[in-house]
């Protein structure tokens, strides 16, 4: 079978409803996503604009995952590790391991 990681490719519900098969929510707290987007180096990575991200992530993205709880298809993985140790989780819980 085929897979695709879309990366916060449904900012709606009601696209990812249809599409949508296993999502996962590689979970990360906003101060550690703050900390790894400054240290990046971009320039549009600035606090204010980290900020702003975060309040559209908590707007339009977090009732996609909450709907994706409820219907009990959400797979969740601790982002707050490593980048392997995340990719071996993201690994695990789609069973390609």
């Amino acid at each position: 079978s085929e897979a695709m990681i879309l990366d916060d490719f449904f900012q709606h519900w009601p696209e990812a409803e249809h599409f949508v098969i296993k999502p996962i929510e590689i979970g990360l707290s906003d101060s550690e996503a703050t900390g790894r987007l400054l240290t990046r180096g971009r320039e549009d990575d600035n606090e204010n604009a980290i900020k702003n991200r975060l309040s559209e992530f908590q707007e339009f993205v977090l009732p996609v995952i909450d709907y994706f709880k409820k219907d009990g298809r959400l797979l969740s993985v601790d982002g707050e590790r490593s980048v392997d140790d995340v990719y071996q989780s993201v690994v695990k819980v789609l069973g390609l391991s």
